[in-house]
C-alpha cells in the first residue's frame, strides 16, 4: 500500500510541474524585456562586429593557469577559421607539445600526449570547461583573440551610465525574463572592453573577463593581455606573443585524428 501511495504522490508532482511549465511557456509574452537602449545597442554592436575582416589567423601566446594557490605556466599556438574552427596546441616551456585540441563546428576532440590517448566529446558553449575550469566554448576564444566580446545569448540591452563603482559606461545584457545575463564595462572612450561578468539563471557569476593590454597588429586591434576568471578561483591569463592576421589555414589543420572522424 505504501508504494502504491509513494508512486502516486511522485506522479501528482510530476503532473503539477509539468502543468506550471505549460502555463510558464503559454504566459511567456506576459514577460516582456525592457526595451532596447538604442545607443547602447548600438556601442554593444560596434564591440561584437570589432576587426569584420580578421576571419582567420595564427599565433603564439604564453598561458599563466592558477587554481587554489597552484600556478602553472605553459604557451600555446593556435590557428583559426571564424566562425566555429580551431586548433590549439598546448606546449611546455621547452616548445614539447603536451595536449592538442581541435574544433571542426561540430565535436571537440583532444589528445593527450603524455597518456598517449584521444577524447571526444560536442562543441558546446561551455565545451572548454574541461580543459581549463571556465565554461566558454571555442567560439568564445575564437572571439577573445581576434578582438571581438563573447557575449551569451540574450535578448536586450540597456545602459548604466551612472555605476557606483567605475565612471565607465556598463552594459546590461538581458534575457526575455527580465534576468540579467551579462554586464559589459566600456573604456572611457565606449570604443573597447575592459571587463565582461557572464551570470547563470540565478543571477550568479559565472566567470569575468578582464582586458588589460591591447596591441596593433596589421591594422587590426587585438588584445595582448587578457584574464578570464571562475567562481571556483580558477584564473587564466594569457599574454599574446605573435599573431598572424589572415594567415592562410589548412583544412587539415583541424583534423586531429582521421580515425575518429566516423565515432562518438
Amino acid at each position: 500500500m505504501g508504494h502504491r501511495y509513494s508512486s502516486l504522490g511522485r506522479f501528482i508532482v510530476m503532473a503539477v510541474m509539468i502543468a506550471g511549465m505549460i502555463m510558464l511557456a503559454g504566459c511567456g509574452h506576459i514577460f516582456k524585456p525592457p526595451p532596447d537602449d538604442a545607443h547602447a545597442r548600438m556601442l554593444l554592436e560596434r564591440l561584437l562586429q570589432n576587426n569584420p575582416t580578421l576571419t582567420q589567423y595564427k599565433g603564439l601566446a604564453g598561458v599563466q593557469m592558477q587554481l587554489n594557490g597552484r600556478s602553472q605556466s605553459s604557451r600555446i599556438a593556435f590557428a583559426a577559421v571564424q566562425p566555429n574552427k580551431m586548433r590549439v596546441e598546448i606546449l611546455n616551456m621547452m616548445g614539447t607539445p603536451l595536449v592538442s585540441l581541435t574544433g571542426n563546428g561540430e565535436n571537440v576532440t583532444l589528445f593527450s600526449h603524455g597518456r598517449r590517448k584521444y577524447y571526444r566529446f560536442r562543441q558546446t558553449r561551455s565545451a572548454l570547461f574541461s580543459l581549463i575550469e571556465v565554461p566558454i566554448g571555442i567560439e568564445d576564444l575564437q572571439n577573445l583573440l581576434a578582438g571581438r566580446v563573447p557575449v551569451p545569448p540574450y535578448v536586450s540591452v540597456q545602459s548604466l551610465t551612472e555605476h557606483p563603482s567605475t565612471p565607465d559606461n556598463v552594459l546590461i545584457l538581458t534575457n526575455r525574463w527580465n534576468g540579467i545575463v551579462a554586464r559589459l564595462q566600456l573604456d572611457p572612450s565606449n570604443h573597447g572592453v575592459k571587463a565582461l561578468k557572464v551570470l547563470d539563471a540565478d543571477g550568479e557569476l559565472q566567470y569575468r573577463i578582464q582586458w588589460l593590454k591591447w596591441r596593433e597588429i596589421g591594422g587590426y586591434r587585438v588584445p595582448s593581455k587578457l584574464v578570464i576568471e571562475s567562481t571556483n578561483t580558477q584564473q587564466v591569463t594569457l599574454t599574446l606573443d605573435r599573431f598572424w592576421p589572415n594567415a592562410n589555414v589548412s583544412p587539415s589543420t583541424f583534423e586531429l585524428e582521421p580515425s575518429l572522424k566516423n565515432k562518438s
